[in-house]
């Protein structure tokens, strides 16, 4: 990079985002994009080009060019980087493939469950062809591959390239509703993934299944220690992580799973929230106070502060550091 293009960085806002460097997305449609969020714009289609190619494509080059300068546009809204540690950056447009770390697939929006705050068409069988991703994508870089759905374990695609990538030796990480796991896939996982992601967003059986419409507390709470029996059976790193999205049916809840995440059976926790919470806490400001004390003297008492992501609490205002 030039001297010129490196004052040109310094001068300008900060909306380095590493995505662009580090990761790919690709829809139930075979789009490919950078970010799960389908942004920042379809840089190719695995259908049509391999992944190498896209990846050295003008659209991904100049996306980076965007960032660097302080130009790209879905930065100022994103919510899932963590930017008050994120620094500028001064890196090439154009970069090699092998520096690829992480690839997320969306097989499809089929479903078994239907939770309330989810816009996918869980009837949908549109599902991407494993066969297409096996020719067109070389897994030699990255160092984790994530399946998402609706439910991965629901899609036969997505549980074939799971098995197409384990045979490859590579880490292979599922984010799931927890209802159809069982002997065979938690051996699987257990072996195969560094981590686990199961959607649990209640901290009580009533409230979960308000939420996660046709899910089962007891069933779901069973397969995260089946998961947990078979990691300690082989002997391996996996990490049951818990992921509870906030909506206005569970914020009461809140404070309790952060409290009982272990007694759950989670290693660790993580938030999202539903685009709806925002302004549903700004008109309830007494409300949002109220949960933000009793979430913050639930946090100082937790053993394994570093087990539990705030970063979605801290903006909702719901944790210390927003």
């Amino acid at each position: 990079m030039s001297l010129l293009q490196q004052a040109v960085i310094r001068a300008h806002p900060n909306t380095y985002c590493p995505k662009l460097w580090q990761e790919i997305f690709i829809d139930n449609k075979g789009n490919v994009y950078n970010c799960c969020h389908s942004m920042p714009r379809i840089i190719g289609n695995i259908h049509r080009q391999d992944l190498r190619t896209i990846y050295f494509g003008s659209a991904v080059q100049k996306a980076r060019s965007r960032s660097l300068e302080g130009r790209l546009g879905c930065y100022p809204k994103c919510n899932l980087l963590s930017k008050e540690v994120l620094q500028k950056e001064s890196r090439p447009s154009v970069v090699n493939y092998e520096d690829l770390r992480t690839l997320r697939i969306l097989f499809g929006e089929a479903c078994n469950i239907s939770c309330v705050m989810c816009g996918q068409d869980h009837r949908s069988r549109a599902f991407l062809d494993e066969e297409a991703l096996i020719r067109n994508i070389d897994l030699a870089p990255f160092r984790q591959i994530v399946l998402q759905g609706g439910e991965p374990f629901y899609i036969k695609p997505a549980l074939k390239f799971f098995d197409h990538c384990a045979s490859q030796k590579k880490t292979v990480n599922f984010s799931t509703n927890g209802l159809l796991i069982n002997d065979a896939w938690a051996q699987k996982i257990s072996l195969h993934s560094s981590m686990v992601t199961v959607s649990l967003n209640g901290a009580t059986k009533k409230v979960h299944e308000i939420v996660n419409r046709g899910s089962s507390w007891e069933r779901v709470l069973a397969n995260i220690q089946r998961l947990r029996f078979f990691r300690d059976k082989n002997k391996t790193k996996l990490c049951v992580r818990g992921h509870f999205t906030v909506v206005t049916e569970n914020l009461a809840d809140i404070p309790l799973f952060i409290e009982n995440y272990e007694t759950l059976g989670f290693d660790r926790i993580e938030f999202g929230y539903d685009i709806t919470v925002p302004g549903f806490l700004k008109n309830n400001p007494e409300l949002a106070y109220d949960l933000k004390c009793k979430i913050s003297q639930v946090l100082r008492a937790v053993k394994h502060e570093k087990c539990v992501d705030t970063h979605r609490l801290k903006m909702l205002a719901l944790a210390d550091g927003a």
